[in-house]
């Protein structure tokens, strides 16, 4: 029987290499294709995501994602032009792929719960993925309306109101949307933007995506455009 043997250097480099190996790329697009379904009541374009119907969205999806620098991206945009489902993508791609604190704040603690009801719960559901991180009991315990924490616990979606001062404070977040900006009013305790901003301060590689139709005198983002 030949002898079989193993440099035990070799196996101990090969293993720290395996270890000290850099993530894969967050890849935004390539998740929303594997995991993102829209029913008739939903979109115009029934079926899964379809990059070629919206092929602006490549561009702001690369931004948002981890390996690009940018710390801040705004959409200033028409009515109906798919911001939601940008900031969604963002939101639930990065709980999937790129897990840590994730702030998603509307303009009023209302708007909050009632896209926590009507639309992420239900992708939450609609999605193999998502399932798994989520599950139906996980939801049902230590979860509610608006926090959302992974089954294994290495990431969640805190999701707030910008009337809520109290939901803009003693929380540090990595990541977070602004969405409706527009439509953001001042609180008891001042500038609600400044509020959130404040809450990803910390980190040096935060990611905040600021999304809003512009309305008349509106609070626009001054920030450059994507």
């Amino acid at each position: 029987m030949p002898t079989l043997l193993a440099n035990p250097r070799r196996i101990a480099r090969r293993a720290m290499a395996d270890a000290w190996a850099p993530p894969p790329p967050v890849d935004l697009v390539g998740w929303a294709i594997r995991n993102i379904e829209f029913s008739e009541r939903e979109s115009p374009y029934p079926g899964p995501y379809n990059p070629d119907l919206f092929p602006y969205f490549q561009e702001i999806l690369r931004a948002l994602g981890a390996d690009d620098p940018c710390r801040i991206v705004t959409l200033a945009k028409s009515a109906q032009l798919g911001g939601t489902v940008l900031a969604n993508v963002f939101t639930l791609g990065t709980a999937d792929l790129d897990p840590g604190g994730f702030l998603y704040v509307h303009p009023t603690e209302g708007n909050a719960r009632r896209w926590s009801k009507l639309k992420l719960a239900p992708m939450l559901r609609g999605s193999t993925a998502l399932r798994r991180l989520f599950p139906e009991k996980s939801r049902d315990g230590a979860d509610s309306v608006l926090f959302k924490e992974r089954a294994d616990g290495r990431g969640s979606i805190l999701i707030s109101g910008a009337n809520s001062p109290s939901s803009l404070s003693q929380v540090s977040m990595k990541r977070q949307v602004q969405d409706d900006l527009a439509k953001w009013e001042a609180n008891s305790a001042g500038d609600p933007e400044g509020q959130a901003d404040s809450r990803s301060q910390a980190f040096e590689f935060a990611k905040i995506f600021k999304n809003s139709t512009p309305l008349v005198a509106a609070r626009l983002p001054h920030h450059p455009q994507l």
